[in-house]
């Protein structure tokens, strides 16, 4: 890991979670890492507008000079859910040169993942009527987009939601796909070897191992099911 980069609108909100939530920013048992996430020297946490952020240094060809030096090889988009009941989602999940501009920030290899709502049910109607087609409406800004070469969807039901919520996995590169659909040892390997190690011997990741890869590699029945039903099919 070389660098990371934080963008954050609320600055009150880094430090109510700070003072009451330190258990989400602590990285004393990381070696070679400050208490807390937040100190430490690979972190840039910045207060800003998401969205407005990555559109004044990639919404235009080439990038503005105050964008990084390096292109982003991992970005993680964690906004609120992309659906019609929300008063901001033209601002992120309608607006394609903000989607550009994601995709403009990425390295060649780079991934994208982003929040995009709740699991669909079986008895969805097509997925560009009811309450997910702002979500339909990014996926298909993707789809559309010349930079995009695959594209993985998966469901988590560990995330701290009261429903099981979906997220897109959006790639640069084709090569992507061989280590989504790796296998679980394969996938265990890795992460021994690339983790960053911790004092008390426990592994770094809770949540995430080769399994729970292998667990992703195949999309829910009820995504199928519901996105059989797009006009044309």
């Amino acid at each position: 890991l070389k660098h990371v980069t934080m963008i954050e609108i609320d600055e009150e909100l880094i430090e109510i979670v700070r003072e009451y939530l330190p258990q989400m920013s602590d990285c004393s048992d990381l070696v070679g890492r400050a208490d807390n996430c937040f100190d430490d020297e690979l972190v840039d946490v910045v207060v800003e507008n998401g969205a407005k952020w990555f559109i004044d240094r990639y919404g235009s060809s080439p990038p503005v000079e105050s964008a990084p030096a390096d292109p982003f090889d991992v970005l993680i988009v964690d906004a609120l859910d992309p659906e019609d009941t929300s008063t901001f989602w033209k601002d992120l999940y309608g607006d394609s040169i903000f989607v550009s501009s994601l995709m403009k920030s990425l390295s060649e290899e780079g991934v994208l993942m982003i929040r995009i709502g709740q699991t669909p049910d079986l008895t969805d109607p097509r997925p560009d009527l009811g309450p997910y087609k702002v979500r339909e409406k990014l996926l298909q800004m993707f789809e559309e987009h010349p930079d995009v070469a695959a594209m993985h969807v998966y469901e988590e039901m560990r995330s701290g939601f009261l429903d099981p919520h979906s997220f897109l996995v959006v790639c640069r590169n084709v090569s992507c796909r061989s280590r989504w659909y790796a296998k679980s040892d394969v996938i265990d390997y890795n992460i021994y070897d690339r983790i960053v190690k911790t004092k008390s011997g426990r592994e770094a990741l809770k949540f995430f191992d080769g399994t729970t890869q292998y667990s992703y590699q195949v999309p829910p029945m009820h995504w199928e099911a519901v996105y059989c039903r797009r006009e044309p099919t």
